[in-house]
C-alpha cells in the first residue's frame, strides 16, 4: 500500500512539472486566423466599446463567431499539433507517431524527460524518442501528448496570466480528482483523467481570444464570459480535435449533466468540480457552483464515501502544492 501511495505522489509531481514547464506566454503571430479578420474584429469591438454596447452577451457572440474565421482549424493550436492530436484517434503505428513527434523538438524532449522520470524510470536512462515511447507504452504516450500539447498551446495569456495559472492548476487537480473518483466506481481511470483535464478547455481559449483582440477588461468581466461560454466553446474545440464523444460530452454538459441524459464523464467532471470547490480551488464569488452531493449520488457513491474521497483528494492536492 505504501508503495502505491509513493508512486501516486511521484505521478502527481511529474504531472505538475509537465504543466508548469509550459506557462510561457509566447506570441500570437502564428494563429490560424487571417490578420485582416482579427484587425476587423478589433476595430468593430473598440467602436462598440465606445458606444457602451459591450457586455457578456456581446462577447459571447464574438467567441462563437471566432470559430467561423477558419472553420477547419482550432484557433491557438498550430496545424501540425492539431494533426498530431487527430492522429491519436486512429490506429496509427508507433513509427507514424514518432515521425510526427520528431517535427516538434519540445514535445520530443518532454516525452524523453517523462520516460526518465521517477514514474517510468527503468534500469537505465533512455536518450532516443523511440525508446522513450516504448517505455511509456501507447496508452500513456497518447495521454501525455494530449496533456503537453493542450498545456503548451492553450494555457497562456498576456493579460490574464494569473487567472490562466489558476485555471491550469485547477485542470491538473480536477484530472487527478476524477481519476480518484473513477477508482471508486470501476470506471476507466485514464478516460476520467483526460475528460477532467480538458472539460474546461474553453476557458483558456476565451482568454487568449481576448488577448488577440486586444481587449483590456477587468478580470470579473472576463470570468463572466467564461461562465457563459466555456462549455459550448470547449465542446467545439474538442470536436475539431476529434477526441472521443464521451470527452466532448464532459466539456459540453458538466454543468447540465442531469438534463443531457446520464453521461458518466460529465458527472465525473461535475463531481471533480465539487471537490475543487470544497478545497477552495474555485472562488464562490465568481463561479456559479454550490455545495452538492448530487454528482456523487448519481455515480452511486454514498455521502460517507464522498467524504473519504474528498479527504483523499486533499492529500493529492497537498502533493500538488509541495
Amino acid at each position: 500500500m505504501k508503495d502505491i501511495e509513493t508512486r501516486k505522489q511521484r505521478a502527481i509531481r511529474t504531472t505538475l512539472k509537465l504543466m508548469a514547464a509550459h506557462r510561457d506566454t509566447g506570441n500570437f503571430e502564428s494563429l490560424p486566423w487571417p490578420r485582416n479578420i482579427i484587425d476587423r474584429e478589433t476595430k468593430r469591438i473598440k467602436l462598440d466599446l465606445r458606444n457602451g454596447d459591450v457586455d457578456v452577451d456581446y462577447l459571447e457572440r464574438v467567441v462563437r463567431r471566432s470559430f467561423r474565421w477558419n472553420p477547419q482549424s482550432v484557433p491557438m493550436i498550430p496545424d501540425d499539433k492539431l494533426q498530431l492530436l487527430r492522429l491519436l484517434r486512429t490506429n496509427a503505428s508507433m513509427s507514424t507517431l514518432e515521425n510526427h513527434i520528431r517535427n516538434g523538438s519540445e514535445l520530443e524532449s518532454q516525452i524523453i524527460e517523462t520516460a526518465n522520470s521517477q514514474l517510468f524510470k527503468g534500469h537505465s536512462p533512455v536518450s532516443s524518442i523511440r525508446n522513450a515511447m516504448v517505455r511509456l507504452g501507447m496508452e500513456s504516450l497518447k495521454f501525455l501528448i494530449y496533456q503537453i500539447v493542450i498545456s503548451k498551446t492553450l494555457y497562456r495569456s498576456k493579460q490574464f496570466e494569473g487567472l490562466v495559472r489558476k485555471l491550469q492548476f485547477k485542470a491538473i487537480a480536477s484530472a487527478h480528482f476524477a481519476r480518484e473518483i473513477a477508482s471508486w466506481i470501476n470506471y476507466q481511470s485514464d478516460e476520467a483523467y483526460l475528460a477532467a483535464l480538458v472539460h474546461d478547455i474553453g476557458e483558456p481559449y476565451i482568454l487568449q481570444l481576448m488577448d488577440v483582440l486586444q481587449l483590456d477588461m477587468e478580470e470579473e468581466l472576463a470570468i463572466g464570459i467564461l461562465k457563459h461560454a466555456h462549455s459550448e466553446t470547449g465542446a467545439t474545440i474538442l470536436k475539431r480535435i476529434n477526441v472521443p464523444l464521451q470527452i466532448i460530452n464532459a466539456a459540453e454538459s458538466h454543468h447540465d449533466f442531469a438534463g443531457q441524459g446520464l453521461q458518466t464523464t460529465s458527472v465525473l467532471c461535475a463531481a471533480a468540480d465539487q471537490i475543487c470547490f470544497h478545497l477552495n480551488l474555485l472562488d464562490e464569488k465568481y463561479w456559479n457552483i454550490s455545495v452538492s452531493r448530487l454528482p456523487f449520488r448519481l455515480l452511486g457513491i454514498s455521502n460517507e464515501d464522498a467524504e473519504i474521497i474528498i479527504e483523499r483528494c486533499q492529500d493529492i492536492l497537498d502533493g500538488l502544492l509541495e
